[in-house]
């Protein structure tokens, strides 16, 4: 991925490597890539990782019904303003630092469906004659729409 300013030159260039490969039809995930500049030899799990981000872009992806994949709803970039104080470190006597990015997606689903299965309970409510539960209805629309996100 490649960010321009309104001029057209590049600002950065973000490389993100995945595999979503076995995603199933009609599923989707994220993938987060964070970039940290911190010391050389420190892992991402130090205490003060979060003060080291500089860069955080979210992806979402889905996958369509014949198994095609799409960038889902929006891409999101957060870029960090600490050039100043990676300038002042990297003059004095410390630690060198560099960028390192880490990516990562969900475990525990990796996929989950794009669209909830209907239960009995949604069932009935659909079958519901229209004029006697208009009401019921509306419920159902707030329901599905708490399962989506």
């Amino acid at each position: 991925m490649t960010l321009f300013n309104p001029l057209r030159t590049v600002i950065k260039m973000f490389v993100i490597m995945y595999d979503l490969s076995d995603m199933p039809a009609d599923s989707q995930t994220f993938v987060r890539q964070r970039i940290l500049y911190m010391p050389l030899g420190e892992s991402d799990n130090h205490p003060d990782a979060q003060k080291w981000l500089r860069y955080l872009i979210n992806l979402r992806f889905a996958t369509s019904r014949s198994g095609r994949m799409f960038l889902h709803t929006d891409l999101r970039i957060v870029i960090f303003r600490k050039s100043d104080a990676d300038t002042a470190m990297g003059h004095s006597n410390s630690t060198p630092h560099e960028l390192r990015s880490f990516t990562y997606t969900p475990d525990n689903p990796k996929y989950s469906p794009r669209f909830p299965k209907s239960s009995s309970h949604h069932s009935a409510l659909s079958s519901s004659s229209s004029s006697s539960s208009h009401s019921n209805n509306n419920n159902h629309i707030s329901n599905s729409s708490k399962h989506e996100q």
